[in-house]
């Protein structure tokens, strides 16, 4: 079997490429990885406005996406070590009163399971395993564990569950244990204000508020692994999570929990001859600042584009100057997201006086500083980056 693209992994990240590959008319083939991923987890994403304008132009029904609440104000705030007064800091955009939308993992991927299934030249490949490739000549050849092979000219690996195919890359790899796991919390209730997300950092570890519907949220806490807090009852959390949001949230009901490990990963090249990264395999990063998948999705974004404009001149799809302009295009905005975040959770999780006081002064600062600010919530809302493509 020939391809034009195949992806080894089937997150969210690989059916948004294949679906945007897919309506370019391109031929594709998804290889799952075998890992399980509930349908049912209460992982959310705080997608950036420029996030929900790209993908709104991939589902053939986007006002299910606009459907869930608009954010148009984050607020974040530091509490003093030594419990007197918390600094705050407010983020809006002015112009679109629009920060982006927090969704559900699981309304995302059925999104997208949703488009893959209407679209043709598309083949999904179940209970499978790569284990080796083969990209030093003009096609990629995938050798699987049950002796079949197939044929692409770009092989896309999204999963990082295959340490085999790992060893395959040419690439080498940034990580990091933060120690730490992430309480993930679906709740019934709202925010003092409609349509504000609410982050606290504190001595605990960073808890953030995100709302998606009128009275559906989640509470995502990033504690270390030996704190109680992992091993608390349903009950006694709930009454925490009530105490430590009290200035921000109406009391809020846990529905259910989930604990997920954090870990760091950052890759230090997107390709290695005609393999290409995309999702958590190229940054795994602190959920601190919510950029993970958009960071996937400027990568999406980005390379499709180059393939598209090298294809239109006559290049082949897996020419090396579309890789290596992937590679450079996406090196600045990935690192710094990566290991600002890897940074921002050091500093504003410490216990340390002197520290806690320069954090401090330097978000009472900010606060003030509406030009930063600015620049901040460009950044991270992403539209100029997609408005620039």
């Amino acid at each position: 079997m020939d391809f034009d693209f195949v992806f080894y992994g089937a997150g969210i990240s690989a059916k948004i490429a294949a679906v945007s590959l897919l309506k370019e008319g391109f031929k594709v083939c998804i290889i799952q990885d075998k890992k399980k991923f509930s349908k049912n987890s209460n992982l959310v994403t705080f997608l950036s406005e420029g996030s929900i304008n790209y993908l709104t132009t991939l589902i053939s029904n986007p006002a299910n996406i606009k459907t869930y609440t608009t954010i148009q104000k984050l607020n974040c705030s530091l509490a003093n070590s030594t419990g007197s007064k918390e600094e705050f800091i407010e983020f809006t955009d002015n112009k679109s009163n629009s920060l982006g939308k927090i969704i559900p993992n699981n309304i995302l991927e059925s999104m997208f399971d949703e488009e893959l299934s209407k679209l043709k030249n598309i083949t999904i490949i179940k209970d499978e395993t790569p284990i080796k490739i083969n990209d030093a000549s003009m096609n990629v050849e995938i050798f699987m564990e049950s002796k079949n092979s197939i044929r692409a000219k770009v092989f896309i690996l999204s999963s990082s569950n295959n340490d085999e195919m790992n060893k395959n890359l040419n690439i080498k790899f940034v990580s990091h244990d933060f120690n730490q796991i992430a309480l993930s919390v679906r709740v019934i209730g709202q925010g003092q204000s409609e349509g504000c997300a609410y982050q606290k950092f504190s001595s605990d570890g960073p808890i953030a508020f995100l709302p998606y519907e009128k009275n559906e949220a989640s509470v995502v806490w990033s504690v270390r692994d030996d704190s109680p807090l992992v091993s608390m009852n349903k009950s006694d959390l709930e009454k925490t999570i009530n105490k430590k949001l009290k200035n921000f949230c109406r009391p809020l009901e846990i529905v259910d929990i989930e604990k997920h490990k954090l870990k760091f990963s950052f890759s230090r090249k997107l390709y290695s001859n005609k393999t290409i990264l995309i999702g958590n395999i190229a940054h795994n990063i602190h959920p601190i600042a919510g950029q993970g998948l958009n960071l996937s999705i400027k990568d999406i974004s980005l390379f499709v584009k180059l393939v598209k404009n090298y294809k239109s001149i006559g290049y082949e799809i897996n020419s090396s100057l579309i890789f290596e302009d992937y590679d450079v295009e996406r090196k600045v905005d990935n690192t710094v997201y990566s290991f600002g975040t890897l940074a921002l959770e050091e500093i504003l999780s410490t216990q340390n006086k002197l520290v806690n006081a320069v954090s401090r002064k330097g978000i009472s600062y900010l606060q003030k500083n509406n030009f930063m600010k600015k620049l901040f919530v460009g950044s991270a809302t992403g539209k100029k980056y997609f408005n620039s493509l």
